[in-house]
């Protein structure tokens, strides 16, 4: 099953989201490879489709890495922190949205949902809202019941396949909390769920606050923490690794060394690892001047033709490959790179960037290149 779920990555260039799987797997559709009906290539395709049904117009072949929290915040901004969560809770409290959406689906679900499950009703008159442990079982008990066949998976499956690429979004992602973990649940948007996840979004714009705690506000009044930044990795992979960017909004009241704390704990979040180090002038001119005339391609560790020691393959089991382009050689590309720079020298360490032998400008050439264009970039999955 890993080793599927990788091959998928790898047709992708990019993981595939834990839900989106769970929805596959639901739906049978990785049972039907196992079992020789589909192939990977349709797999990745259900993805693509998945993804466009969720957010049509927010891919771009890339994973989200977010960061949220503020580390080693000082006690005046932690302080600051807890005065601006506990106003804006207050405020958030009287707005109309959220006390319509309590009394009209949170007060009408209740005794449903505890007439359902055998659970212990609520006494009458008491408070909309939920507690807070009753939050995840009355999702999955909404999810179902609020499907028009009681089956909330079949339903999204339903919406996804009816989506168009130019329609309206029929599904969207509702994120909370169950126990100590953050969950998000593919669901119907025009039903009593996927209401819940714009009225979350909506809140988490107005007061800075994460979506699934902006849905545990709503559903058992627990007040959020404001955050005083977000910020984002765009992971990129294969040959548009190197196009990978960090985003982060800041609070301007924030100091530099806060400022740095935040960035410094964002990027460990996807190079948990040792990060990538600048190469020397040489190397970088050396991956610009092979770079046009080679392509990259990705396949098996044996299918290479020509001598010289194959690549490893990685993680998924396939090698990449890089090798001249038609019309030029690696012979060809050593030659054109003395002409141009082979009477340069690198100052420290007094020797010219002059390649007299063929391997190693191949061994150095492949390095550079790699390095340049797949600097390792890689969320914690």
């Amino acid at each position: 099953m890993e080793n599927l779920r990788g091959r998928v990555d790898a047709e992708l260039d990019e993981p595939v989201e834990d839900h989106i799987w769970d929805l596959l797997e639901e739906d049978g559709a990785i049972r039907d490879v196992e079992l020789g009906r589909k192939t990977v290539g349709q797999i990745a395709a259900s993805v693509r489709g998945v993804r466009a049904a969720i957010h049509p117009a927010d891919r771009a072949g890339s994973a989200v890495v977010r960061e949220p929290g503020l580390p080693q915040a000082s006690e005046a901004a932690r302080a600051r922190i807890d005065a601006l969560s506990v106003i804006y809770a207050a405020w958030a409290s009287a707005r109309h949205d959220v006390l319509r959406y309590r009394s009209a689906v949170l007060a009408r679900t209740r005794p449903i949902m505890a007439a359902a499950t055998g659970a212990m009703a609520p006494p009458a008159g008491e408070d909309d809202r939920l507690e807070r442990g009753q939050v995840a079982d009355w999702v999955r008990w909404c999810f179902d019941a609020d499907a028009p066949h009681g089956d909330g998976m079949r339903y999204v499956r339903e919406l996804i396949a009816e989506t168009t690429p130019r329609g309206p979004r029929r599904v969207t992602d509702l994120w909370y909390i169950d126990g100590t973990q953050e969950r998000a649940l593919t669901v119907p948007s025009a039903r009593v769920l996927g209401k819940l996840a714009r009225l979350a979004e909506d809140l988490s714009e107005e007061y800075r606050w994460k979506p699934s705690e902006a849905t545990m506000f709503v559903l058992c009044g627990r007040t959020p923490e404001v955050f005083v930044y977000t910020g984002s990795a765009e992971i990129r992979y294969h040959e548009r690794s190197a196009t990978t960017r960090v985003t982060m909004m800041l609070d301007p009241s924030l100091n530099a060394e806060e400022v740095a704390g935040i960035y410094g704990r964002l990027r460990l979040r996807f190079q948990p690892g040792r990060p990538p180090k600048y190469q020397s002038a040489r190397r970088y001119r050396l991956a610009g001047h092979v770079g046009p005339y080679v392509q990259i391609r990705t396949g098996e560790p044996g299918s290479r033709v020509g001598p010289g020691r194959p690549p490893r393959p990685g993680p998924t089991g396939l090698a990449t490959f890089v090798e001249p382009i038609s019309g030029h050689s690696w012979n060809s590309l050593r030659r054109t790179w003395n002409q141009a720079f082979g009477e340069l020298t690198d100052v420290d360490a007094g020797r010219t960037w002059r390649y007299d032998n063929s391997s190693n400008f191949i061994r150095d050439a492949k390095s550079a290149l790699e390095q340049v264009l797949f600097p390792g970039w890689t969320t914690l999955r």
